[in-house]
């Protein structure tokens, strides 16, 4: 896939996580008008100190509900930037070393984290190596 139809698309889900994050947040805000509205209903006696008892605590389910998804639209939108992030950082490794002639020590790190060399099958002479790259 093209790094910048990737980018894009992060760019889209990010974007996407926004705007369902500010109308999370308009719902928080009509439902704290919506508590406003209510206690003056009790203070004027339209409705029962009972009716009121239960509609602020639907409305505090609510609020908690939605500010619960807030959360994790938030760790979501966090996710997505740093996957942006990394792919502008690999994009930038792999341009810096495109026309490769030699490898050195310096080349190596950038792209490996980590070989991991298995014991010695002594029936085959062969052992499993494993690379664990810097980047997915």
């Amino acid at each position: 896939m093209n790094p910048k139809k990737k980018k894009n698309r992060f760019n889209e889900k990010t974007k996407a996580l926004e705007h369902q994050k500010i109308d999370i947040e308009k719902q928080i805000s009509k439902t704290k008008n919506y508590l406003k509205n209510i206690y003056e209903d009790k203070v004027n006696c339209i409705i029962t100190a009972r009716q009121f008892k239960d509609l602020v605590i639907e409305y505090n389910k609510n609020e908690d509900i939605y500010n619960n998804q807030i959360k994790s639209i938030t760790n979501e939108i966090t996710y997505y930037k740093i996957k942006e992030e990394s792919l502008e950082n690999n994009k930038e490794i792999f341009s810096k070393y495109q026309k490769l002639e030699k490898l050195n020590r310096v080349i190596i790190q950038e792209f490996i984290d980590k070989i991991y060399i298995g014991k010695l099958n002594e029936k085959t002479n062969n052992r499993d190596i494993q690379i664990k790259w810097n980047f997915k």
